[in-house]
């Protein structure tokens, strides 16, 4: 599994960040696991090898690409163990359509 994990990974873009939609099409287990980092706040290196049955050294290679690939953040506290994050990509904030707005007030005005 671990290695079927590093090459779909591999053959991802890199990205600055995912959506929701984006956790949804990860490859299982890694789906669960990136939904438990939301969850959770965030997943310690250990916890993250426990939850894809993983010893520490191939949870750490996979993190790495994680983070490598932008859908991951790792930070490591001062004396603590290494935390990876789920990184969201910030949405553009975009005005409605004309189209659209047109529509409700003519169901309001009408």
């Amino acid at each position: 599994m671990f290695e079927q994990l590093l090459s779909e990974l591999a053959n991802r873009p890199v990205v600055q960040g995912i959506t929701m939609i984006d956790v949804l099409d990860m490859p299982a287990p890694l789906d669960g696991v990136l939904r438990a980092m939301l969850r959770e706040g965030a997943l310690s290196l250990s916890r993250l090898a426990q939850k894809l049955a993983l010893v520490e050294d191939q949870a750490r290679t996979l993190g790495a690409l994680l983070v490598e690939k932008g859908i991951v953040t790792a930070e490591q506290p001062a004396g603590g163990e290494l935390v990876y994050r789920v990184r969201f990509i910030v949405a553009r904030r975009r005005p409605l359509p004309a189209k659209l707005l047109d529509g409700i007030e003519d169901d309001f005005n009408g």
